[in-house]
């Protein structure tokens, strides 16, 4: 169990590290780590996975249900309706040049035209 901290004791600055106890240990640290990253990791980049206009999406009977209460319907979760993304990305493009403008990040960019291009062809 987590030890609770007054503020005024777990506050840091750039030369002063955390105290022990407010210190948590690493998302990749502990007994699960290997079990979580063997479970996620993939050998191919389209393993379990298919292609679609917004990018990978999980191929049918990747994800595993059992256990959850009642029937999931993973078509519907998944379900890329195209006209949608064609007025979304309208919308992205408008909201990007309109409030961000000149300052927008060339990786940014680079990803809402490729996006654009996916799904407007």
């Amino acid at each position: 169990m987590l030890e609770t901290v007054p503020v005024s004791q777990s506050v840091a600055t750039p030369t002063t590290p955390l105290p022990e106890r407010t210190r948590r240990p690493e998302p990749s640290s502990g007994p699960t780590s290997g079990w979580i990253f063997k479970r996620c990791s993939r050998e191919r980049e389209d393993e379990a996975a298919k292609r679609s206009i917004i990018g990978w999406l999980p191929e049918d009977g990747a994800i595993d249900t059992k256990g959850l209460s009642g029937n999931v319907d993973m078509g519907a979760l998944f379900d890329v309706p195209k006209a949608f993304w064609q007025r979304e990305t309208k919308e992205l493009r408008a909201y990007f040049t309109q409030q961000v403008g000149a300052d927008l990040p060339a990786q940014v960019e680079a990803e809402l035209k490729a996006l654009e291009d996916r799904v407007h062809n």
